[in-house]
């Protein structure tokens, strides 16, 4: 009786299997017996590739959509993860054939976007209080002023910076970031936002938000706009 293993590993299996791997060399790849390997290979009725002499193709078919189920799940999650990994299958591939091999199926290099860190409390009480509004209408909607705090950066972004260079060149203006000593490089802001267009905006000093900072904002800045747009009057819909 063929010994049972996980279905992840046999998806494995069936890709290396297909390359021109020895049963020795797939048995060390995924920790399983000679024997094992080889019920498998008799029990799927696969035909091992000969060596037919030529060029043969680097990545087959079967390492292709392994390659492309392993990166939607995020078992790999770079390109040089990618390459390391099928390098061990295939030795003669290299960085630049993984790359081709992502492209043609389709993915696309992009920065990770940044998100907040939240916790699973956090992701639950944010999904039911969207679950909670998924029947607001537009007009619903139009009632609520959005508002959030910002900071703006005076030298351009606080984030990694790269630039190119000939080796042993001087280093020049266009090479550096300014900065400036005891902060000043940027400044905290508030604002809000109504389906009406913007409202005020106000510096928030030392950089941070106090809870009476707050209190004060509202009864100023976003009395002011309220004011301005003429929100919350008696012949007007904001509650």
């Amino acid at each position: 009786m063929t010994r049972s293993i996980s279905q992840d590993t046999q998806n494995d299996l069936r890709v290396l299997l297909d390359s021109d791997l020895s049963y020795e060399e797939i048995a060390y790849r995924l920790t399983l017996s000679k024997a094992t390997v080889h019920r498998y290979c008799k029990k799927w009725n696969i035909q091992r590739p000969d060596n037919t002499g030529g060029r043969p193709q680097i990545l087959t078919e079967a390492s292709k959509s392994l390659m492309k189920r392993m990166v939607i799940l995020g078992r790999l999650k770079s390109g040089v993860e990618v390459f390391d990994y099928f390098k061990a299958i295939y030795p003669r591939s290299t960085y630049n054939t993984t790359l081709n091999a992502l492209k043609s199926l389709g993915f696309k290099a992009r920065p990770k976007r940044k998100v907040p860190l939240l916790s699973a409390k956090h992701r639950k009480a944010r999904l039911e209080w969207a679950l909670a509004h998924r029947y607001w209408t537009i007009d619903d909607w139009r009632k609520v002023i959005f508002s959030d705090e910002s900071k703006i950066n005076v030298w351009g972004s606080d984030g990694f910076e790269f630039y190119w260079s000939l080796p042993g060149s001087p280093l020049q203006p266009h090479h550096i970031i300014p900065t400036v000593k005891h902060g000043g490089g940027s400044v905290m802001v508030w604002a809000c936002m109504t389906s009406h267009g913007v409202g005020y905006i106000c510096e928030i000093y030392d950089g941070r938000m106090t809870a009476s900072d707050y209190i004060h904002i509202l009864k100023t800045e976003l009395a002011d706009t309220l004011d301005y747009y003429r929100l919350g009057d008696d012949n007007n819909d904001l509650s």
